[in-house]
């Protein structure tokens, strides 16, 4: 009964610690009206073991253009195609960062932060395409998000751990 005690106490106090260290916080190009997306994955070489987040931020922009679907016609019988806007995404940056601490354990992908080793998931091969593939285990996580006003806007990503 003493060694369920005490093993239960030290995984309570394991899976209790989280932390959060921000990745990136960068200035981003003047972004216009569209709506912005910001996303983060994780990367992995294989090769030197070295952990990355890929970080991209994209706008949805409205270029004129024809949109097939309904037809407008004038008083005389003449009829056009409407003009709509259509969305565009535009890639407005594009970074890969390093992340110290995070790196290929044999096929097992570990961050070494302050709150200790922390197992984020796997790499294997994807069952269509037999891809290297990062499986995540949900304890490891990034957040990325787009902030400020028109001429102030940053990037800001954050990797949190349970």
């Amino acid at each position: 009964m003493k060694k369920f005690l005490s093993a239960l106490m030290i995984f309570s106090s394991v899976s209790a610690f989280a932390g959060e260290v921000v990745i990136l916080d960068q200035q981003v190009m003047n972004i216009g009206n569209g709506r912005t997306m910001a996303d983060a994955r994780f990367q992995v070489d294989q090769n030197t073991s070295e952990g990355f987040v890929d970080v991209t931020v994209t706008e949805e922009r409205y270029m004129g253009g024809h949109f097939p679907g309904p037809v407008g016609c004038d008083q005389w019988g003449r009829c056009y195609p409407q003009r709509m806007p259509m969305p565009m995404p535009v890639t407005v940056f594009s970074e890969r960062v390093k992340v110290e601490g995070l790196m290929l354990m044999g096929e097992t992908v570990m961050y070494h932060g302050a709150e200790g080793n922390v197992d984020c998931g796997r790499l294997g091969l994807s069952r269509v395409f037999r891809r290297p593939t990062i499986f995540l285990n949900g304890n490891c996580k990034l957040s990325a998000r787009v902030t400020g006003n028109f001429n102030n806007t940053r990037v800001v990503v954050k990797l949190k751990t349970k």
